[in-house]
């Protein structure tokens, strides 16, 4: 596999767009179309992908689009989308519901993306564990002091839980359910801006978004340890495809099972084999 197309399927690439679309792919006359809808984080991925899988099957053409997951699942539920991409895997009240519209809904893992704990460069803290993680953002620590910052009160940002797929699964995965105490955004890069501004600010965000800020400079980037007796693990490429980094996070291709159309699963198949072979 090329350089590239390795780097979209491990990481994802965070826009704030509600559509990215290859016309001349759509407009293909004669050519079964896949409408892919769903997490934003997702949409750079699944759509390069879209495209190495319309260089072998040109039979079909697959036309990605954002909105976010739950956008995606209305889609599929009301036959205006074939494939949802989701950012954590469907709940039981989603299950329920495809059941009643008569869908077997099918997730396949697809690939893996991580949540990335960012501060202002000048923050002297350089490392959180996981339950340190939770204590802050579900508002049991309230100054960096407690964390062996200065003494500051911590101001949180992160992902709007009603849009985002990885802002719910960050609430009940590392909150388990506990409400976050943070200033929600309703896309991951205003969450970079906001943390790059204020010496006192942490957040979270997706890998890909959180190498690029701290490579710029404009925020660092946290090493997790799993506990407090673990070693502390920075959140990488390498770390991601190795399951090292505590806070990984799974990327989902949803589809209905009893559909007729054999390149839907066909597409889903092809994306999940990309990521396999990394492995």
């Amino acid at each position: 596999m090329d350089k590239a197309l390795r780097a979209v399927v491990i990481l994802t690439v965070v826009f704030p767009v509600w559509l990215i679309v290859s016309p001349s792919r759509a407009q293909d006359a004669g050519k079964t179309i896949i409408r892919v809808r769903g997490a934003n984080t997702m949409a750079t991925m699944i759509d390069r992908l879209a495209t190495a899988y319309g260089q072998t099957h040109r039979e079909g053409s697959v036309v990605v689009s954002g909105g976010g997951m739950q956008e995606g699942l209305q889609a599929l539920f009301g036959k205006t989308a074939n494939v949802v991409m989701a950012s954590r895997k469907t709940n039981a009240q989603e299950k329920q519901l495809a059941a009643q519209k008569g869908i077997q809904l099918v997730e396949q893992l697809v690939g893996w993306d991580a949540i990335v704990i960012i501060v202002h460069p000048t923050n002297p803290v350089k490392e959180l564990t996981v339950e340190q993680v939770r204590k802050v953002f579900s508002g049991e620590y309230t100054d960096w002091h407690d964390l062996g910052g200065e003494f500051l009160q911590i101001v949180l940002y992160g992902g709007d839980a009603a849009r985002s797929g990885m802002a719910e699964f960050f609430n009940d995965t590392i909150l388990q359910g506990v409400p976050p105490t943070l200033n929600a955004r309703r896309y991951y890069p205003s969450v970079i801006k906001d943390v790059s501004a204020r010496v006192d600010a942490a957040g979270y965000v997706p890998l890909a978004l959180a190498l690029a800020a701290h490579g710029q400079g404009i925020v660092r980037t946290l090493a997790i340890k799993k506990d407090a007796d673990s070693p502390a693990i920075l959140p990488s490429h390498e770390t991601i495809e190795s399951r090292t980094y505590p806070l990984p996070r799974p990327l989902f291709l949803c589809y209905d099972g009893n559909s007729s159309e054999k390149q839907i699963k066909q597409f889903v198949e092809f994306c999940a084999e990309k990521c396999m072979s990394l492995r």
